[in-house]
């Protein structure tokens, strides 16, 4: 097979390229279109493109500079307005919403007619609200001649510790449409997070002490669920739950870099009392069932410069674990992503916006949360082209 002539819109950090490569599919890349400054930094350190080939704003790339042929065309166009977790404006033509720039695709569509399209989007996109939407972007390429196939897929059943839900739509032009192109079947491949976690992690993504000891734990069995941070005076929230190794996580979003998603995982310390009533570095006493506090040079007297020790014997099913947040490397790797892109994204944004400081977890984290799951579009690859 030739290479395929991709041409990527709405790319982010370009999962649908990654999951190219990973099923080995070769291809040219016509361009790709991003907007954000931050995430075309990473789509460019990740896949050694040059930032020359980014077509920019979809709203006014000019079609004449795509001479090509196109064999594939991608596009996981904005959710924001489609979003449960949103106002949900919808995407209506012409209504000026991110969502409706769906319809700026469909129009590229049109003119360059490209052999194969794909559309990934959120699943609420085909809730009675917005199922207008969607039915008229499909009735849309009917017209202008394709078949198209959809399906809602959740990366969980792909090798994925993540409930990631996505609508996907593949649109085959018909001269070129055998009609033999079906939906890959997911199934519980075991992986959970306990699989994709680091083994150590930076002590900023550990919780406060403050909002340690707001955790409950939950009062009924929950598979992937261990209880919550909320403090007492708001509902609990998405973003104040607290998810088990053994389980499986919640849907990744843009705006986790607000209060990314938290875990509770094994502790690295645990304080079990005091000596007096002064809550000092000196007066605290740590079971063995952790590690030692931090050293410090200053920490001289009652403890010394770790503490004081007993052997905790008692119920340490709460104490011998803390909360965590996900870093923004467990993001990657939850979106299917691998360590190595992860740190191309994380040493280019790092050079080229935070003069060499360790300052791009929030960009990471919004660039994970509004990606793809990788093997779920390696699959669906598959299938279409028959690797």
């Amino acid at each position: 097979m030739s290479k395929l002539r991709v041409l990527s819109l709405f790319s982010g950090i370009g999962a649908f390229e990654t999951s190219l490569k990973n099923i080995g599919l070769e291809y040219d890349l016509v361009g790709f279109s991003e907007i954000d400054k931050y995430a075309t930094e990473s789509y460019c350190a990740i896949h050694g493109v040059d930032k020359n080939s980014n077509l920019g704003d979809i709203t006014k790339i000019n079609l004449d500079d795509i001479s090509e042929d196109i064999d594939l065309l991608t596009h996981g166009s904005p959710c924001t307005n489609f979003s449960v977790a949103g106002a949900q404006e919808g995407g209506n033509e012409g209504s000026g919403t991110d969502s409706s720039l769906m319809w700026n695709t469909v129009n590229i569509i049109k003119e360059k007619q490209p052999k194969r399209v794909i559309w990934e989007n959120v699943k609420n996109v085909l809730s009675k609200r917005h199922k207008h939407n969607f039915d008229k972007y499909i009735n849309t390429l009917d017209e202008f001649g394709y078949n198209s196939y959809y399906e809602v897929l959740n990366g969980k059943e792909f090798g994925v510790p993540q409930n990631r839900e996505r609508v996907f739509v593949v649109s085959i032009r018909k001269d070129v449409d055998d009609k033999t192109f079906t939906f890959p079947i997911g199934e519980d491949k075991g992986i959970r997070l306990k699989d994709i976690l680091l083994d150590k992690v930076d002590e900023k993504y550990y919780l406060s002490e403050k909002v340690q000891a707001r955790y409950n734990p939950r009062n009924t069995p929950h598979p992937n669920l261990a209880g919550s941070t909320a403090p007492e005076f708001r509902k609990i929230g998405q973003r104040d739950l607290v998810y088990k190794e053994e389980g499986i996580m919640g849907a990744l979003v843009a705006t986790d870099y607000k209060q990314p998603k938290q875990i509770l995982v094994p502790n690295k310390l645990i304080q079990v009392g005091l000596i007096g009533d002064k809550n000092s570095q000196g007066n605290r006493v740590y079971s063995t069932e952790g590690i030692a506090s931090a050293q410090v040079g200053t920490a001289g007297g009652m403890g010394g410069k770790t503490g004081l020790y007993i052997d905790y014997k008692g119920d340490t099913t709460d104490r011998a674990q803390s909360i965590r947040r996900l870093t923004p490397q467990e993001g990657f790797r939850l979106m299917g992503f691998t360590d190595e892109q992860f740190f191309k994204a994380k040493e280019s944004l790092v050079k080229e916006f935070y003069n060499g400081r360790d300052r791009a977890d929030s960009q990471l984290y919004k660039q994970s949360g509004n990606s793809i799951v990788v093997p779920v579009l390696e699959e669906i690859f598959k299938n279409l082209f028959n690797r």
